[in-house]
């Protein structure tokens, strides 16, 4: 096909669209191109002003869970600063007329890059969120920064191993067809024993105190606590698989129509859901902590105030 170019690059055989023989085809690249590019904006604010509410925010960023919606941030705004860029420059490809192979061969797996990170981080907060509600009193002591900060960075690296790597051998699908589905796994078992957890507890609730009731109630308050924070780990995922959803279905299309516009078309889709991702998450994250609200609002006022000051 006229309008598909085949590229050779590091050994491996790669295309793309270089033009579109209709209509429906080119308009879909454009209204595709222009959701992307308004979706970096809100991405990008809404994931600063997180990091910023987490960071600011003394009661904040000595919880553990916390820290981790911090690094969730810090990774959607890469969606929002690297990947979303890399991946908007692929969409508008066919319009600058641009051929580098090279350019465009590459862009594409270091776009994968904060998606990789996202898996990662997503595993290590359902563990968390495993231990702070069935194991609230040993948390303290089974998990630190440290610990959690050394593992997230063992798991950054192996998917940076697999983004280099994937520039001569194609192994990202292999990569997501072995880690979703444990992610799937993982989330299943750590919210069905949460749940399981809380209808034991809501029973024992019912039935008369007798002795420790004092005890009781401490361990409910703790348990619920810890469950709401375990209502927006949930969440998370949950959007994550979803919008992950098209993604794991294009290998697929792709043997189906093989490279084609109507892969191409459905891949541009991909970038759309991914990107959307990292949006949702901050306001999964501000919707369910009524602690993180109160802490943005106080940093949106600081920032008020200091940008009054200095106009004046």
């Amino acid at each position: 096909m006229d309008n598909i170019v085949t590229c050779h690059v590091f050994g491996r055989t790669s295309w793309f669209v270089a033009s579109f023989s209709s209509s429906k085809y080119e308009v879909n690249r454009i209204l595709v191109a222009i959701i992307t590019g308004l979706l970096i904006f809100p991405t990008v604010l809404l994931n600063l002003i997180a990091m910023l509410t987490i960071l600011k925010s003394t009661v904040l960023k000595k919880k553990i869970c916390y820290f981790l919606i911090l690094i969730q941030s810090v990774v959607d705004l890469g969606v929002g600063c690297i990947g979303t860029p890399l991946s908007l420059f692929h969409l508008i490809i066919p319009f600058l007329d641009y051929m580098n192979c090279y350019a465009i061969f590459t862009t594409m797996p270091l776009s994968f890059l904060p998606t990789g990170f996202s898996i990662i981080t997503l595993f290590v907060m359902s563990i968390e969120r495993y231990i702070g509600v069935l194991h609230p009193y040993s948390y303290t002591t089974l998990l630190t920064k440290k610990r959690v900060l050394c593992v997230i960075q063992c798991g950054f690296m192996l998917v940076l191993s697999v983004v280099v790597v994937s520039f001569w051998f194609n192994i990202i699908g292999i990569f997501v067809s072995v880690t979703v589905p444990a992610l799937i796994i993982l989330t299943s078992f750590v919210f069905t024993k949460i749940y399981l957890e809380m209808k034991r507890l809501l029973r024992s609730e019912v039935r008369p105190c007798v002795n420790g009731s004092v005890e009781h109630i401490s361990k409910m308050k703790l348990f619920l606590r810890e469950v709401k924070h375990a209502k927006s780990c949930f969440l998370v995922v949950v959007v994550f698989l979803i919008t992950l959803a098209p993604s794991s279905f294009y290998p697929i299309f792709l043997l189906w129509y093989g490279p084609s516009l109507e892969s191409d078309a459905y891949f541009s889709w991909i970038i759309v859901f991914a990107t959307l991702n990292s949006c949702l998450n901050s306001v999964i994250f501000f919707w369910n902590s009524s602690v993180l609200r109160k802490e943005a609002v106080n940093v949106l006022k600081a920032f008020h105030c200091c940008s009054s000051h200095t106009s004046y």
